[in-house]
């Protein structure tokens, strides 16, 4: 290579890297404040240590070894309180992800298309679930080290050295062991060497792993497993493929389905033509065994548009048709310019088609997580009032998380998410209302009727018709006729009615139990000429 060559070479990894960084700041500061959510309360409480059971524990049908090391390792090394450090996670393996896919794709296609085409992959709003979601790292390691695999494939195929084909089987092993999301890749690596001149010396990369998978599901996961109605396999293919094509440019469902439509036709004539390969195989094999093994797992009760499985898709789509075009079809410059000028435009459409999605994960996100950080504050604040086997998170009806192991976890590890929080009352609003919530609901803070004669009942409630209680007060008062009281300790009094009570004639308490938390239980009158308060 000359060396003008290596100067352009090098200033387009140069480029990489910087259009790397600004895009992994951009997607890290949409999970800002984010905290624990969904599954990961179950690795919170239950893979906190090594074991060999928390490392080879069936979860939810996937074999998870590669993230449960990944999260033991971080909460001994950085505790409960550094939710960051998966937020990063995610953001890298989603990156690495990108990147492996867009050099298939400059291998082929040039540093132009791959550039185009990696830039709208990276900020693809339809896979925004995975990408912002720390937990994700399984799901997008199973097709982060299914691309490694390839790589060192090809590369163990152009020599005899043992040490490329041990990287393949180790990286199909990461795969299979990320999530179900890797399965395929044992499927594809027997697929390319299979009654081809490379078997005998590479059939171990992945029978190997296949064997290991084999004794791991039989032990872990076979009776766990719920099988979906074969009837109900195909529309879900059909649906999570078009969905994926949809979500590239963030369109109707049914442009989606006409573009797979389109694509499947085109491979019909390559396969015609002759014009498909073993190696142009390998994606589409792979990404159609994902949409049929989670069609077989999941159809009758999952949603083939989820974004999670749109995330593969997508990769999966655009790869494989990358993989069967050549650049050798554009034989004239004007050409080639127009196939640029076409992959720009459509990357640009795709990004801002796609980007509403993006921001919806991330405002999800960030909602579960402020309401977890309230509820979690008020669980350690009254960790000793409140029974174990209480839920504190669920994922729709089915328990992830109760106080017992929570308070269980913190204790083990000797941090909490939530230690880091100072003034719930300058917490965001869904915090506050979330901390408000658990409070009335366990009674921590309320307004209780007495048979208590009280004396020296003659002021009236201070100004704006309420009355403040310190925590571990008490405030006692007269309600002469019917009024409505609302009740806030941290979220805005004027801005809800859940917490209303009607009050009828006669002797009430209000009550703060004591926390360190800060604030004051405000009670506001309907009429305050109705109330009196009382020493």
């Amino acid at each position: 290579m000359k060396v003008d060559e290596k100067q352009s070479a090098l200033l387009k990894w140069f480029g990489v890297g910087i259009t790397s960084l600004l895009i992994g700041i951009y997607l890290f500061s949409l999970t800002a404040h984010n905290t624990y959510t969904f599954d990961e309360w179950m690795f919170f409480t239950g893979r906190r240590d090594w074991s060999f059971h928390a490392l080879v524990a069936n979860h939810n049908g996937h074999l998870s070894i590669v993230p449960a090391a990944i999260y033991i390792a971080v909460f001994k090394l950085f505790g409960y309180a550094h939710y960051e450090v998966f937020r990063l996670l995610a953001v890298v393996f989603h990156l690495a992800v990108t990147l492996l896919a867009a050099d298939r794709i400059r291998r082929r296609h040039g540093w132009f298309i791959a550039s185009a085409v990696g830039v709208a992959l990276a900020l693809m709003g339809g896979g925004g679930e995975n990408i912002l979601w720390g937990f994700q790292i399984g799901f997008m390691g199973g097709l982060l080290f299914f691309f490694i695999a390839l790589r060192c494939y090809e590369r163990s195929s152009e020599t005899t050295n043992l040490a490329w084909s041990l990287l393949t089987m180790i990286a199909v092993c990461l795969s299979v062991g990320s999530a179900g999301t890797g399965i395929g890749s044992i499927l594809v690596l027997f697929f390319l060497t299979f009654r081809t001149p490379q078997w005998k010396r590479l059939w171990w990369v992945s029978v190997v792993p296949g064997i290991l998978y084999a004794v791991w599901y039989v032990r872990y996961a076979g009776s766990d497993n719920t099988h979906s109605a074969v009837r109900a396999i195909p529309p879900f293919v059909a649906n999570s493929s078009s969905a994926s094509m949809s979500a590239i440019f963030g369109i109707d469902h049914i442009w989606g389905l006409l573009m797979i439509g389109a694509l499947v036709a085109y491979f019909i004539r390559l396969v015609h033509t002759h014009k498909i390969s073993r190696h142009s195989l390998a994606i589409p094999l792979f990404v159609l065994f994902f949409w049929f093994a989670t069609a077989y797992g999941r159809a009758l009760f999952g949603h083939p548009e989820s974004s999670r499985y749109l995330y593969i898709g997508i990769f999966g789509i655009l790869l494989s048709f990358s993989e069967n075009v050549t650049s050798q079809q554009w034989t004239t410059t004007r050409t080639a310019k127009m196939v640029k000028i076409g992959v720009a435009t459509l990357s640009a459409l795709a990004i801002w088609g796609s980007h509403s999605q993006m921001r919806f994960w991330s405002d999800i996100h960030l909602s579960l997580s402020e309401t977890a950080v309230g509820q979690l504050s008020v669980v350690e604040a009254h960790r000793e009032n409140i029974d174990p086997a209480t839920i504190i998170q669920t994922i729709g009806p089915a328990p992830v998380l109760l106080v017992g192991d929570y308070l269980a976890a913190i204790d083990a590890i000797g941090s909490s998410p939530v230690q880091n929080v100072r003034e719930l009352v300058s917490a965001p609003p869904q915090t506050r209302l979330a901390a408000d919530d658990i409070l009335f609901t366990f009674g921590f803070a309320r307004v209780v009727g007495t048979e208590n004669e009280f004396a020296n009942c003659v002021s009236q409630p201070e100004s704006q018709n309420l009355i403040s209680v310190e925590p571990g007060g008490e405030v006692n008062f007269v309600v002469t006729q019917q009024v409505t009281a609302t009740m806030a300790r941290f979220f805005d009094l004027y801005s809800r009615g859940i917490n209303d009570q009607i009050l009828e004639p006669g002797h009430y308490v209000a009550l703060l139990k004591s926390d360190t938390l800060g604030g004051s239980l405000h009670v506001q009158f309907s009429d305050s000429s109705a109330v009196l308060i009382c020493d």
